[in-house]
């Protein structure tokens, strides 16, 4: 069966979840949220992912081939009472997901082919509610490749 966004979405949260780091604290993702909890309660566990997405073009072609380009921001929050500490542990956590994604370019061999690119500036302070949290913003351009039948 294709991939489909879900299907992406659902993969990228295990890889986001599993994700550890050892320096320069040990530490661990608290929770990958498939998209963005709910802002009127208060900040879940950090470190935490939220994402959200954008489709960007529904690519069709005569001989059946599907190709949905997505665009998934992926934001990682991060907490410490030190910015600079908070910053480096985000920094990690950057690094980690790179390798994470690297080693699973297809998404569980799913048909999909995604790139990650950062946001200017990726290691960012975001805002939770009223509170503002050092944390990263990247983006994943994925595109799912699909055989379908499509009416004349």
């Amino acid at each position: 069966m294709p991939l489909t966004l879900r299907d992406a979405l659902d993969r990228i949260v295990v890889l986001q979840a599993g994700l550890t780091i050892a320096d320069p604290v040990a530490e661990t993702i608290k929770r990958a949220y498939k998209y963005t909890p709910s802002q009127s309660s208060a900040a879940p566990d950090r470190p935490f992912w939220m994402n959200t997405w954008t489709l960007i073009a529904q690519n069709r072609k005569p001989n059946g081939w599907d190709q949905p380009l997505y665009v998934v921001r992926m934001q990682l929050c991060v907490h410490d009472a030190e910015l600079d500490r908070a910053a480096d542990i985000a920094t990690a956590f950057h690094e980690a997901a790179l390798v994470a994604f690297d080693g699973d370019v297809t998404l569980n061999d799913g048909g999909a082919l995604q790139e990650i690119r950062g946001a200017d500036p990726t290691l960012t302070l975001l805002k939770w509610g009223d509170q503002t949290f050092v944390g990263l913003d990247m983006f994943m351009d994925l595109r799912l490749t699909r055989v379908r039948t499509f009416a004349a």
